[in-house]
């Protein structure tokens, strides 16, 4: 992403989407964010984001409308169910971000459509990455975060260990926020 880029972040609510929104603005660049729910208020992506869209049937319509014409960027943190809408976000020869496929791993979409407005697709696999890759990107962001510009996400619930498995039914029922086992 560059200075003075428009990005679309789906999952914005999300971890992932977060941090996308913090660095996309550390760099310069307008975020429209993109969820079931608007971010909570004292979220970093709540504070960072310059719109926000409701994630239903409208939203690559209500997007372009926004962008005049399509995003520079659409970074796609839900996968499945979003993917056709996240090509239709991007404007010609913009670029999509893939980093995951919640729901459905399989998508279907205009292949016309995809290679007349010329959109490059890029898959992100982060869970991938060893500790020389990690180490090197996190050393590339430690200045950000030395001067304030990132912040970790919200976290929603702490629990004992002895508590574990509340965590993860905590984790499955979709909270809002990072769930923290301490031991």
């Amino acid at each position: 992403m560059l200075e003075g880029e428009t990005l679309v972040i789906i999952g914005i609510g999300g971890g992932v989407g977060g941090a996308v929104a913090q660095i996309a603005k550390a760099r310069g660049c307008r975020v429209i964010g993109v969820d079931r729910a608007p971010p909570p208020a004292d979220s970093p992506a709540s504070r960072l984001i310059d719109e926000w869209l409701l994630f239903d049937d409208s939203m690559a319509k209500r997007a372009n409308e926004l962008t005049k014409g399509g995003a520079d960027v659409v970074f796609d943190a839900v996968g499945g169910i979003a993917f056709e809408p996240a090509l239709h976000m991007a404007k010609h020869r913009g670029r999509v971000v893939e980093i995951s496929a919640v729901g459905k791993r399989r998508v279907e979409f205009d292949l016309i459509e995809f290679y007349h407005n010329e959109t490059q697709l890029f898959g992100a696999d982060s869970a991938k990455l060893g500790v020389v890759e990690s180490a090197r990107i996190m050393l590339a962001l430690k200045d950000e975060f030395d001067k304030g510009l990132y912040q970790a996400p919200l976290i929603a619930q702490r629990f004992p260990l002895q508590a574990a498995t509340q965590a993860y039914q905590a984790v499955a029922a979709g909270a809002y926020g990072r769930v923290v086992v301490n031991i």
